[in-house]
């Protein structure tokens, strides 16, 4: 699969309260199927190669990874997914 998406991490820090949208398969394990609200997470780890995300809601099959989604630089376009918070917009919760 061919994105024009670039790999770029320089934007999340860890911490950073963020909202992932979209289909993500981790096959064989689970799937995150946000629908279209998303689900809001935190952002445990970055790296050049890898952004974790620990997300707020349950996901089944994602227990042995701490309920923790991670996006890798062979998907790009995964970072589409993923919308840094504004602190009003997870002050609700």
């Amino acid at each position: 699969m061919s994105s024009k998406t670039k790999w770029d991490t320089a934007r999340f820090q860890i911490g950073q309260r963020v909202k992932v949208t979209g289909y993500l398969e981790r096959f064989p394990d689970f799937i995150v199927d946000t629908g279209p609200s998303g689900v809001l997470g935190t952002i445990t780890s970055v790296c050049k190669e890898n952004v974790w995300i620990r997300l707020d809601d349950h996901v089944p099959g994602a227990e042995e990874y701490n309920n923790e989604v991670c996006l890798m630089d062979e998907f790009p376009e995964e970072l589409d997914y993923v919308e840094i918070c504004e602190a009003k917009e997870v002050s609700d919760e």
